[in-house]
């Protein structure tokens, strides 16, 4: 796996030997910054500060980093996918942070300091997904910012830009 475009094209990602990963294709990434430069133009990441949630091995994050994002945080509870994650961001010079804690505990903590993301990517394994794990996320996404769901169905809240079905998951893009 690797990161397809931006400064860091090319640079390798690794994976780790695990079933509790499900690390998104480069189909599924390049689709996603398609939809992003469509609506927010090509130089739009430049000023966004990215949070990966589920971060896994950090390829979204990533990819928005190598794309121009000014930021990103990344939330896994894994520790064995957290050291792989640790890995894959040394391998770049950029504002990154790790935070090694579970998902809803994150963005309940989130919600109370009022923190707000540019653009958020949720990733969660197929089994932790919920609609109301997407309602969640959307408090934490500052105006004019994304939200980008990979999920097994569509989500059903209102506000998507738009949903691209893919042969293991639906990409969802909201935007407010």
């Amino acid at each position: 796996m690797r990161i397809i475009s931006g400064k860091y094209k090319n640079h390798n990602i690794l994976s780790p030997n695990s079933s509790t990963t499900h690390p998104m294709g480069e189909r599924e990434r390049l689709a996603i910054f398609n939809i992003l430069y469509s609506h927010f133009g090509k130089n739009s990441l430049t000023s966004m500060s990215a949070l990966d949630l589920y971060a896994g091995t950090g390829a979204l994050g990533l990819e928005a980093l190598s794309r121009g994002a000014s930021s990103c945080t990344f939330v896994e509870n894994s520790h064995k996918v957290a050291w792989v994650l640790k890995q894959n961001l040394s391998r770049v010079d950029e504002p990154t942070k790790v935070i090694m804690q579970d998902v809803s505990a994150f963005i309940r903590h989130a919600q109370a300091t009022n923190a707000k993301y540019n653009l958020i990517f949720l990733d969660p394994p197929y089994s932790a997904y919920s609609d109301t794990l997407v309602t969640e996320a959307l408090t934490l996404l500052a105006p004019n910012g994304a939200l980008v769901v990979s999920s097994p169905v569509e989500p059903s809240q209102d506000g998507k830009l738009v949903s691209r079905q893919f042969a293991r998951c639906v990409i969802s893009v909201f935007v407010v």
